[in-house]
């Protein structure tokens, strides 16, 4: 099982960022992986989470992607841009699911709604067997700081990204204090310091394996 898909080299250039990003070679080499997942779970939609997926939809068609909240809408068939759009009968090779809160997804795997950063967001909490539980954050925050700091995004980003400042303060410290009281690796999707510190504590890694 994948958390988020990274994204290719067409959605990287569209943020911009190009080989300045430290994360755009991390993700990009993620979107590479997917054909080795049985199931991806995607946090949001926004392309540089969700490309690697679409770019598996053309590379091997599957039935088993990535699970998310209904809203109306498929989610990826109102996307930021046109490399990720999909097509009605496209987004039929997906499978789509609606939850209140919670949902199980695998073994020692759930899902926890959590609109803010978009309204489909998701973030993902996968028990361990070290005794502790893996949290991907997805983009609640860019990194652990901002989370142990309680600090959001620029206001021009938010505003610019339709996000609910209320929603995610309330998040924040519903993270923070989970990290406190229980053993909680947190993993925000954009903090190279974080990741690469926990890679090389082998807590995390890039390959994909069999638990």
């Amino acid at each position: 099982m994948m958390i988020d898909a990274g994204m290719d080299q067409a959605v990287h250039k569209f943020f911009g960022s190009g080989a300045k990003s430290p994360t755009g070679p991390i993700a990009t080499r993620r979107a590479r992986r997917t054909q080795e997942a049985n199931l991806i779970v995607v946090t949001h939609e926004h392309g540089d989470h969700v490309a690697g997926v679409i770019a598996r939809r053309h590379a091997r068609r599957s039935p088993q992607d990535h699970p998310h909240s209904r809203a109306g809408t498929h989610p990826l068939a109102l996307s930021q841009m046109p490399e990720i759009r999909l097509t009605p009968e496209a987004a039929r090779d997906y499978i789509v699911v609606d939850y209140e809160s919670h949902l199980p997804v695998a073994p020692g795997v759930v899902l926890i709604k959590a609109a803010g950063h978009t309204p489909d967001t998701r973030w993902s909490m996968c028990a361990s067997g070290r005794g502790a539980s893996t949290f991907s954050s997805g983009d609640v925050a860019w990194t652990l700081a901002n989370v142990t700091q309680f600090k959001l995004r620029p206001v021009a980003t938010m505003r610019r990204i339709s996000e609910d400042a209320q929603a995610l303060m309330h998040q924040l410290r519903w993270v923070k204090d989970t990290m406190e009281q229980e053993k909680l690796l947190v993993i925000p999707s954009h903090d190279d310091v974080s990741v690469t510190d926990l890679a090389a504590k082998r807590l995390i890694g890039e390959g994909l394996a069999l638990r």
